[in-house]
């Protein structure tokens, strides 16, 4: 009896410990990446309907921009406010196919196996002055935290008669203005609030951008918002942070913290092209060599200097060496130098109809249609030549004088040298 119960009380432990090792092996196998479900992710689908034109009121192409979204509510409300590229410049366009809308979302983890497309297969956007209209997720209502023992006035009539009779809940405190407020107070209110939002703004968006910020500020907060000191926080505004936004402040007034709702608009800072890493003086970009950075602030010269593509510098020189996230000037960047000093090249004049070919060297450098010095052999005599090809300068013969232009590597008007 005793040998049979401890043969039961064996196969009993047995299964115990061969069960909680199938518990666990089960339990492994859903955690593993094999043990998931491959279709979850395919079963999230989102069907794209790209317009043939579109019109973009702000410098920062959007998703919807270009697309009709259609698909859960939480997957359209993400995509439709995602930034895809600067839009061209005003009045410009630009082409965007299926394949380049696809790529651009396949670097924001939006896989091409997501996407089901219809309507055309490319679409020509235009810039467009204006602002953006907000989107579904700016347009909440935002509520206004009172602080403790705030009592909202009540509206009476027009005409309020200050006696000893007046209640404080009879009086309409919107038709008062803060005493002692100028306009010198306002406008530094003005000042101190765009400050503490491009702050704010600049933290949100990891950006050093410098972002155009019209702020109204109540009147009944000036002497409040005009003190950094009395402002503790801020919250607020919607992405992508452009157009008509609302920011709440938090401040320290005379009756303890409350929260004020300040309405502003936003611009966002021009996109200009910057290189990516150090580049020596004389490096021919490629396209891996640049990208679009938010235009600093404290620079003496503006967008307008600056590249908004990165097409048109594929393949340009550059006239300087240049820093990492350093922006790239129009000044700064020119054809390929083809021409070096000391190059034997052939020289062409020409005069009226006839043109003679001849040997000569180079004594300056140049790229295509640059005006450069060149010795005309055996006679040794510089003139100024134009650069135009491998190796191959040309001079126009018109009497005893040469070209009187001006090398537009330099703006100083290049002089011959004397022979030797």
């Amino acid at each position: 009896m005793i040998r049979t119960l401890k043969s039961s009380f064996t196969i009993l432990r047995a299964s115990i410990a061969l069960a909680m090792c199938l518990s666990l092996y089960q339990y492994a196998w859903t955690q593993s990446p094999r043990g998931t479900n491959p279709n979850i992710k395919k079963s999230l689908k989102v069907e794209l309907l790209l317009k043939s034109t579109s019109e973009c009121p702000s410098n920062l192409l959007l998703l919807a921009d270009l697309v009709g979204i259609k698909g859960s509510d939480a997957l359209v409300q993400q995509l439709q406010d995602l930034p895809l590229a600067p839009a061209p410049r005003l009045g410009n366009d630009q082409t965007w196919t299926r394949e380049d809308i696809a790529k651009s979302l396949a670097l924001r983890g939006v896989s091409s196996d997501m996407i089901h497309w219809q309507g055309s297969t490319e679409c020509r956007v235009r810039r467009i002055e204006g602002e953006r209209t907000e989107s579904l997720a700016a347009s909440k209502t935002s509520l206004i935290v009172q602080p403790v023992g705030f009592q909202q006035p009540t509206d009476v009539t027009d005409n309020v008669k200050l006696d000893a009779s007046t209640t404080k809940k009879n009086i309409d405190k919107s038709q008062f203005t803060s005493a002692f407020t100028t306009p010198g107070n306002v406008a530094q209110a003005e000042r101190t609030a765009a400050l503490a939002i491009q702050n704010y703004l600049q933290t949100k968006t990891s950006s050093t951008g410098n972002w155009n910020i019209s702020v109204q500020v109540p009147t009944e907060h000036v002497n409040i918002i005009m003190q950094r000191a009395k402002i503790l926080g801020i919250a607020g505004g919607q992405p992508p942070w452009e157009g008509r936004q609302e920011f709440t402040f938090l401040l320290k007034g005379p009756n303890g913290e409350q929260s004020v709702i300040i309405p502003a608009t936003v611009k966002l800072p021009e996109m200009v092209v910057a290189a990516t890493r150090p580049l020596a003086k004389g490096y021919v970009l490629r396209e891996e060599d640049l990208v679009w950075i938010p235009m600093p602030r404290g620079l003496n010269y503006g967008p307008e200097d600056c590249f908004a593509q990165t097409d048109p510098l594929v393949g340009q020189q550059l006239r300087r060496a240049m820093s990492t996230q350093q922006v790239i000037r129009l000044i700064e960047v020119g054809p390929p130098t083809i021409i070096h000093v000391n190059d034997l090249v052939g020289i062409d004049v020409v005069s009226g109809e006839v043109t003679v070919r001849t040997n000569g060297r180079a004594i300056e450098s140049g790229a295509i249609d640059d005006l450069i010095q060149v010795e005309v052999q055996p006679q040794r005599k510089r003139v100024l030549a134009r650069v135009t090809g491998d190796r191959t300068v040309e001079v126009i013969s018109n009497g005893s004088r040469n070209l009187p232009q001006t090398n537009r590597n330099n703006p100083i008007a290049s002089k011959p040298l004397p022979s030797r």
